[in-house]
């Protein structure tokens, strides 16, 4: 039993050392996502590719108590308010958006409401099925960024950092397809936005 101590003390050095690891992990997602919601996009595919680690929930759920204590003594019960937030936006239209350059495509004035439901529908349904995949063992950072590639490309209100924000995990994901797809979204919007400058002048 003496000569097995020694080994056991290792190994429960290494679970303290990934249990602190994914409790960190958890806390800086969750600090992310309150600077910028869109963050938030990660956090459950970790914890699905985690298995649902304790260190990552404490972590996550410690960041989240603190992060809405200060919002609410910053801002009172508007500080924590997102969702009204977010859907205030989604209703917005902006001229550069997919779904609306998608909807003059096919003659359609712009984007109605029927559209921003179906919209939502398509993102949900891709989001459920990426959350789906990663439980099967895909890779979690990949499937992060196809989110945020799906959530810029269906979303009525683009601005052009939007598209920027699946590079960083494109990068260093393992799915060479995602960096591929973001790379092409964003030549297509750079595209749209340029070729007006080199129409000719009548």
């Amino acid at each position: 039993m003496t000569d097995r101590q020694p080994l056991l003390n290792q190994v429960n050095l290494v679970v303290l050392a990934l249990s602190g690891r994914d409790a960190a992990a958890g806390a800086t997602v969750v600090a992310g996502a309150l600077v910028k919601v869109t963050v938030a996009v990660l956090l459950p595919f970790m914890v699905l590719a985690r298995r649902f680690s304790g260190g990552l929930l404490l972590g996550t759920l410690a960041a989240f108590a603190l992060g809405a204590v200060a919002a609410v003594a910053a801002f009172g019960l508007h500080g924590i308010d997102l969702f009204a937030a977010l859907n205030r936006n989604a209703a917005f239209v902006s001229s550069d958006s997919f779904p609306n350059e998608i909807a003059h495509l096919f003659g359609k004035p712009g984007v109605f409401p029927i559209d921003h439901d179906l919209l939502k529908g398509a993102l949900v349904v891709i989001v459920i099925h990426l959350l789906w995949r990663t439980w099967r063992g895909y890779d979690w950072v990949a499937a992060s960024g196809w989110t945020l590639l799906a959530i810029a490309v269906t979303s009525t209100w683009l601005l052009a950092w939007y598209i920027l924000w699946p590079l960083p995990l494109a990068v260093i994901a393992r799915d060479r397809r995602l960096l591929v797809a973001t790379l092409a979204v964003q030549a297509m919007f750079i595209v749209h936005q340029t070729a007006p400058l080199l129409a000719p002048v009548s």
